[in-house]
């Protein structure tokens, strides 16, 4: 992509519904992500878990550039 200095994969919104009903996301639910890429799955992850809506989800996300180790 172009705001991202590495390739992204495109996430379509049946496949961060499918993603989301998988991983049995609830409102309040932490959520460790990494690679998060262009972070398109990140904001989906964020209403799933309730963290613009005040019941306080949680998520860490890192991305693939981070090298931890």
């Amino acid at each position: 992509t172009i705001s991202c200095d590495h390739r992204t994969e495109i996430l379509y919104n049946t496949d961060i519904g499918l993603i989301l009903l998988m991983l049995e996301l609830r409102p309040g639910s932490i959520v460790l992500e990494s690679g998060t890429g262009s972070g398109s799955l990140s904001t989906h992850i964020i209403n799933a878990i309730g963290a613009y809506s005040l019941n306080i989800g949680i998520i860490f996300a890192f991305p693939e550039s981070l090298n931890l180790f």
